[in-house]
């Protein structure tokens, strides 16, 4: 075996600091911020934002429903009004933007302000994302000990997401009156104003879906922000575009939902997921007890007097029956969506 010269030299070599893993210079930073799943981009709700709902649990207003395709207000002379110069109550500058729903680019929509009940134009936008959490109004200070500002909002980019669907061609032929959701003939809903009570209703508390015989809901199929960042199927390949549909899901009851035992409530608005329901799951079952409940009040019409849909008028008072069998006819069910901005 070779002698090994420990004592030997090397010439024209010099001995350098050896970088540790990944070193970087410090003036030349990662340009990668996060996972492009959940952008790590954190906004706070604009705090003239329309009041959706009342949780019940916090007692705040929620002004951004979960599943909604949302957009955000980042120009100057927007946040510098929003920003805490001189405003204990002000956004911090750690908020990157404020948080409004997606019009689809289509057109300013006015709305009455949540926070001092002015008349606020929100601006034509495109979709940067989908909220998979109730986004609360920013109370901006209100309360003593309490205040919305613990947490900031993100979205999501890349997602599989289930929200309820309804088709209005479908819920038309149902009611047996045109238009009691939103006018049929304007599916995208492009023009806010055509969207009646049943749309305008459910729009506060739900996102979803919305087709008719025109554009169905088929797999592939592209969907897009309406003009209140709800979601319609498009056959133009744009900016507007958000994902695809997987498919529509109106086969219920699943994994004998319908035998688990609920409180019962005589009331149908309030029944949970189970026997209440008879195996509808919760977030589908309020969508579309809702949507039929509002259209039945427009109508001056109740649930038993629906003796037409097949039930007779007694059994027809049970509003559950009603909500199965119109998912079972594929008026309402489960829209499959994969998220891709």
């Amino acid at each position: 075996m070779a002698n090994i010269n420990f004592k030997a030299t090397s010439s024209g070599r010099k001995l350098a600091r050896t970088p540790a893993k990944y070193r970087q210079s410090p003036g030349r930073p990662n340009v990668s911020q996060s996972a492009g799943v959940r952008p790590a981009f954190p906004m706070m709700p604009y705090e003239h934002l329309p009041l959706g709902f009342q949780d019940d649990s916090t007692q705040d207003y929620v002004v951004i429903p979960k599943g909604r395709i949302v957009s955000a207000l980042t120009a100057n002379s927007v946040l510098d009004a929003a920003y805490d110069d001189g405003n204990y109550y002000g956004v911090a500058k750690g908020i990157m933007g404020l948080m409004v729903p997606c019009n689809g680019d289509t057109a300013v929509r006015a709305v009455t302000s949540g926070k001092d009940a002015s008349s606020v134009d929100l601006a034509i936008n495109l979709p940067i994302g989908v909220v998979e959490h109730d986004v609360y109004q920013d109370i901006n200070g209100d309360n003593l000990n309490y205040d919305m500002r613990n947490k900031n909002w993100g979205v999501l980019c890349h997602q599989l997401i289930k929200l309820p669907s309804i088709d209005l061609t479908k819920f038309d032929v149902l009611m047996n009156d045109p238009d009691l959701f939103g006018d049929t003939s304007a599916v995208a809903q492009d023009d806010f104003s055509v969207a009646s009570g049943g749309y305008l209703e459910c729009e506060k508390k739900f996102s979803f879906l919305t087709y008719s015989a025109t554009l169905g809901a088929d797999a592939g199929d592209m969907v897009a922000p309406d003009a209140f960042g709800n979601w319609v199927v498009t056959e133009t390949n744009n900016a507007k575009v958000v994902g695809k549909i997987m498919g529509v899901d109106y086969r219920f009851n699943k994994d004998l939902l319908d035998t688990v035992q609920s409180k019962y409530d005589d009331d149908a608005a309030y029944r949970l997921t189970g026997t209440g329901t008879l195996g509808v799951p919760q977030y589908l079952y309020d969508f579309a007890y809702l949507a039929i409940g509002t259209a039945l009040t427009k109508n001056s019409e109740t649930w038993a007097a629906k003796s037409d849909w097949g039930y007779s008028a007694a059994t027809a008072a049970d509003p559950a029956k009603i909500v199965l069998t119109a998912i079972e006819n594929a008026v309402f069910g489960e829209a499959w969506i994969l998220v891709n901005i």
